[in-house]
């Protein structure tokens, strides 16, 4: 009876520790064996204005255009409006910003995949966006973004599993 309590003991850790840091099979743009994060406690007031993608995962031929995302706050709810590269597609789409499970994690219309914020910087101005299972990841600012902001969010994108030898700037 004492090995069973144990091995009970033992899966209820494991799973605690599965739903705060998920671990995906290596696809993608990330591999399987890092843990990936959202920015807890990050409301979507945050997340408002004109955010212009600056970097990302995947061929830049479909980019050379600014890609944007619009977050606006109406009624209560949040509305996104997006032009953004996701690896070697380009994507549109426009509704609802409906929740990912908690704050920062977001899912926009039209997408399956759903957008955790990965890192945002204090000023809101930046912020490193990405997924679970590794199928995009994006640096967006609503100015210009200096070197250390760069570098801070790609670092966050490396620590979270993504594989920085297919990363480039737009």
């Amino acid at each position: 009876m004492p090995e069973l309590r144990a091995a009970l003991a033992c899966l209820v850790l494991l799973g605690c520790t599965q739903g705060t840091a998920p671990q995906v099979p290596a696809q993608g743009f990330r591999t399987g064996a890092a843990p990936i994060y959202s920015t807890a406690a990050l409301p979507v007031a945050r997340m408002l204005g004109t955010w212009r993608q600056v970097a990302g995962f995947g061929a830049p031929a479909p980019c050379t255009a600014a890609p944007t995302l619009q977050i606006s706050a109406q009624g209560g709810s949040a509305t996104a409006q997006y032009d953004l590269c996701f690896a070697a597609n380009r994507r549109t789409g426009a509704g609802q910003l409906a929740s990912g499970g908690a704050q920062g994690r977001y899912r926009l219309p039209n997408l399956d995949a759903p957008m955790w914020v990965l890192w945002i910087d204090e000023g809101n101005r930046s912020a490193a966006l990405g997924t679970p299972d590794g199928s995009f990841g994006m640096i967006v600012s609503k100015d210009p973004i200096p070197k250390d902001r760069m570098r801070a969010a790609t670092e966050v994108l490396a620590w979270n599993g993504y594989d920085l030898t297919q990363f480039h700037q737009y």
